[in-house]
């Protein structure tokens, strides 16, 4: 198994490149699994972001937030609260899928700072 890690500061182009990857691979016919982050803005700046299935599924990952997150659990990253419950139930289901199916290709795009409140 290979892997590959892309960096690179914010707004580099990071997300749209993994995007763009994705559609190749399914152009080419390879099976993929997995999901993408995907920036959410209002009114022009950023307010956090999404998680974003391979199928299309979205769900809350983070937002800018003196609040709580859903469930009590709180991660914060910076500005960010990242709502831990919406993140498990959409991404979670995708790592047992791939115990199921045979998959050529797998995409997690996740910021590596949030992975930290996911140990």
């Amino acid at each position: 198994m290979k892997h590959v890690f892309l960096t690179g500061v914010p707004g580099v182009g990071k997300t749209t490149l993994v995007k763009k990857v994705c559609d190749a691979v399914v152009s080419a016919g390879v099976s993929v699994s997995g999901f993408y982050t995907e920036e959410v803005r209002e009114q022009g700046r950023r307010v956090g972001f999404d998680v974003v299935s391979l199928t299309g599924d979205r769900g809350r990952l983070s937002r800018v937030s003196a609040q709580s997150a859903a469930g009590g659990r709180e991660c914060r990253v910076g500005q960010y609260v990242v709502d831990l419950q919406s993140f498990e139930s959409l991404a979670l289901p995708l790592f047992r899928d791939i115990t199921k199916e045979n998959r050529d290709v797998i995409f997690d795009d996740i910021v590596s700072a949030v992975q930290d409140c996911l140990k």
